[in-house]
C-alpha cells in the first residue's frame, strides 16, 4: 500500500507543478474543472449507489461551471454563480425531473455537490489567480498535506484514544495534533521556499488555520461517506482512494487562505505576494 501510495505521487507531483509553475492559469483552471467532476461523481455516488438521477448528471455540468467566474479573479463572480446555478438547477427540475415526490432531496444533494466542491474547490483558481500565484498555491498545498500526513502517521504510532469515533473511527487526538505541529512546522518551510513575505506571526496563525481547517474537511467528508457506509469516496486513484479523499482538506483551507490573503493581507488582483 505504502508502495502504490509514493508511485502515484512520484508520478502525480512533478506533473502537477509543471502545470502550475509554467503553464498559464487556464490550464490549472482545466485542471481543477476536471477534479470537479469528479469529486462531483464520487459525491453523488454516495447518496444514489445505484443510478444517479437526471439532475445529477446536470450538477456534473454546473460544477465546473461554477468555477469559471473564479477565473476572473474576484470571488463575488463566483459568489453570484451560485445563484444562477440554483435557479437552473429550478430550472431543470421543473421540465426534466422523473419522481416529484424526490425532486426536494434530489435538488438539495445535488446543489450541495456544486457548492462543496465546485465552488469550494474554484477557490484555488483565485489564489493561482495572484501573481506569482504558483508559489501560494504550492504553500497551500504543502501545509494542507503535510498536516493530513502527519495525522496519518503520527496517529499511527502513538494514536490510542479516539478524536470522533461516531464519524472517523480511524481518527486519533494524538494524530490531530500530529497534524496541526506539521503544518505549523510546515508553514515555516514554506515561508523561506515559497513566501518570504510572511511574518512569523502568519506563519504561526495559517499553520494553525489551516491545518485545523484541513482536518474539518477531512471529518466533513468522513461524515458523508460514514452515513453512505462508504469508506472510500471512489477507486480512481490507486493505494489513496478516491478524488473526493485526496482534495476533502482543500476544500476548507483553499477558501480560507485565499480570504486571508484578500482580507488580512490586503491583497487584491494581480498583487504581489513575494
Amino acid at each position: 500500500m505504502h508502495q502504490t501510495r509514493l508511485w502515484v505521487a512520484l508520478i502525480f507531483l512533478p506533473a502537477f507543478f509543471l502545470i502550475v509553475k509554467y503553464l498559464p492559469t487556464f490550464f490549472f483552471l482545466l485542471l481543477i474543472m476536471v477534479v470537479v467532476v469528479l469529486g462531483q461523481y464520487e459525491f453523488f455516488r454516495l447518496f444514489y449507489a445505484e443510478e444517479l438521477p437526471p439532475v445529477a448528471y446536470f450538477g456534473l455540468f454546473l460544477g465546473p461551471l461554477s468555477t469559471i467566474g473564479f477565473y476572473f479573479n474576484h470571488f463575488i463572480l463566483g459568489l453570484f454563480s451560485l445563484v444562477g446555478i440554483l435557479g437552473l438547477l429550478l430550472i431543470f427540475q421543473v421540465f426534466f425531473f422523473k419522481d416529484i415526490k424526490k425532486v426536494f432531496a434530489e435538488t438539495g444533494v445535488v446543489f450541495l455537490g456544486v457548492v462543496y466542491i465546485g465552488w469550494l474547490l474554484g477557490h484555488l483558481v483565485l489564489l493561482r489567480g495572484f501573481q506569482n500565484g504558483e508559489w501560494v498555491v504550492f504553500y497551500l498545498f504543502l501545509v494542507t498535506w503535510a498536516g493530513d500526513s502527519g495525522a496519518y502517521y503520527t496517529g499511527k504510532i502513538w494514536g490510542k484514544r479516539k478524536l470522533y469515533e461516531a464519524v472517523s473511527p480511524g481518527k486519533t487526538i494524538a494524530g490531530s495534533v500530529g497534524g496541526l505541529v506539521s503544518s505549523v512546522g510546515v508553514s515555516f518551510v514554506g515561508k523561506f521556499l515559497f513566501l518570504p513575505s510572511l511574518s512569523y506571526v502568519d506563519c504561526l496563525g495559517l499553520g494553525l488555520l489551516l491545518g485545523a481547517l484541513g482536518q474539518l474537511g477531512d471529518l466533513t467528508e468522513s461524515l458523508f461517506k460514514r452515513s453512505s457506509g462508504k469508506k472510500d469516496s471512489g477507486q480512481l486513484i490507486p493505494g489513496h482512494g478516491g478524488v473526493l479523499d485526496k482534495v476533502d482538506s482543500l476544500l476548507f483551507t483553499g477558501p480560507a487562505f485565499y480570504y486571508f490573503l484578500l482580507f488580512i493581507k490586503g491583497l487584491g488582483k494581480g498583487s504581489m505576494v513575494l
